[in-house]
């Protein structure tokens, strides 16, 4: 959904509001799709992201090699997942601004949640 609503902002580049007028990209829908995703629910996928992570990199023949591999791959997913959370923020910013009597698109989950997720 980012990557596309990103798209249709890029086609409009003076009105970002073109996005919002869209009923598949509606306020409610971003607030609705966001609400799914609090912080819990990050931790929770980076969790599972970490034993994958874990589970392939960590079985290796070399023990200090196996840690410094799965100790990468988790810094550069934390990176991912936090290039994602700015590209959202942005988003929300550009697209959804603040407005009298209508509410916030607000993103459940910070920076910290992710660091901390991936810090466990």
């Amino acid at each position: 959904m980012l990557e596309s609503a990103e798209s249709i902002i890029a086609t409009y580049p003076g009105n970002p509001g073109a996005l919002a007028a869209r009923p598949s990209y509606s306020r409610k829908t971003m607030r609705t799709m966001l609400s799914t995703h609090d912080s819990k629910e990050v931790r929770r996928g980076i969790d599972t992201l970490r034993k994958r992570i874990e589970k392939h990199f960590g079985e290796a023949d070399d023990e200090q090699l196996s840690r410094g591999l799965v100790a990468f791959v988790c810094k550069e997913c934390e990176r991912s997942y936090e290039r994602v959370l700015e590209r959202l923020e942005k988003l929300v910013e550009e697209a959804y601004p603040r407005a009298e009597g209508e509410k916030d698109v607000v993103i459940d989950f910070t920076k910290a949640d992710i660091q901390a997720g991936f810090r466990r």
